[in-house]
């Protein structure tokens, strides 16, 4: 089972205390049919997780050390995901709420939500903590120790939370998986194209295990978290970079190579699957000034990234 090292967790002070215990078994929660095979990788590569406080850099990856091979992970940057996990599934309820009042055939009116006040927030400090580079005080909003009213919706926080992480742990687990850390391998791609394929790479592993499992309640949400996962990495740096694709790239071979797949049997998936898929682009858009009154999902999700790609280049 993997360890936080460089930090003694009873010790650290952040509102993510009580998941602790829980975040050190994300990967293996989100996963339970692919136990044995994140295990192995593991320990064939003698990972542990390394949580350190001092940074605030978005920090959540695999350092391919000859001396202390590990995933490295910055607990700024578990508090962002817990703040976009917050917000993502304030910003999910309204579309999904707006998609059943069309359906009615009722009135859609302006988007609104007994916490979309504290998911603004929390997405507002998020952005503002990735664009400073900093660990920021927790704002006035809702935390794990400080919970919103709502338990449904805390419970449902919470479980997106751990997915996030999960597939997070796992992304960077995958880069061992696929050899990309081997001594013959870990060297920085000379060229965006090769480190792009690895992301890629990486993405595609970390989805396999997640949606390989066999109880549909755990795979559903697994299906429906990995778009806000995606969402958490990308940040502000939503355009492709030498190092990563762009998030509309990303998403598109997630939606095109494993939810459509598996959701094309089950239309109020694939319907939820689509509306996970936009929350996090329609959060950047919020974040950048215009709130959406519509959050409606889009009818044409490719079309709709395509869009997106053009209009961050």
């Amino acid at each position: 089972m993997p360890l936080i090292e460089s930090a003694n967790p009873a010790d650290v002070v952040t509102p993510l205390q009580p998941l602790f215990p829980k975040v050190l078994k994300a990967a293996y929660m989100v996963a339970p049919d692919r136990q044995k095979e994140i295990t192995d990788v593991m320990a064939r590569h003698n990972l542990r997780i390394q949580l350190h406080e001092n940074t605030g850099e978005f920090t959540m990856e695999a350092v391919a050390s000859p001396f202390y091979p590990r995933l490295s992970v910055g607990l700024g940057s578990l508090e962002r995901v817990w703040a976009a996990a917050f917000g993502y599934i304030v910003l999910f309820e309204i579309s999904a709420e707006q998609h059943r009042k069309r359906r009615a055939g009722k009135p859609v009116g302006k988007a609104s939500h007994i916490a979309l006040v504290e998911a603004t927030t929390l997405l507002n400090w998020a952005f503002v903590a990735a664009h400073e580079g900093e660990r920021l005080p927790w704002p006035d909003a809702p935390s794990p120790s400080h919970p919103f009213p709502s338990a449904d919706l805390m419970r449902s926080v919470e479980t997106n939370f751990i997915a996030m992480v999960g597939w997070m742990l796992l992304h960077e687990i995958g880069h061992f998986a696929c050899g990309h850390c081997d001594p013959v391998d870990s060297s920085e791609p000379a060229v965006p194209v090769e480190a792009h394929r690895r992301e890629h790479e990486a993405d595609h592993w970390a989805h396999a295990q997640m949606t390989a499992v066999a109880d549909p309640m755990i795979c559903r949400g697994n299906i429906c978290s990995i778009p806000f996962a995606l969402g958490v990495i990308a940040g502000i740096n939503h355009r492709a970079t030498d190092s990563h694709p762009s998030l509309a790239n990303r998403l598109k071979k997630y939606m095109t190579d494993f939810a459509s797949p598996l959701a094309a049997s089950q239309p109020d998936v694939r319907a939820t699957v689509n509306m996970t898929a936009v929350v996090p682009l329609q959060a950047l858009i919020a974040l950048g000034g215009t709130f959406p009154a519509n959050l409606a999902p889009f009818p044409d999700l490719n079309g709709y990234l395509e869009w997106w790609e053009r209009t961050m280049e």
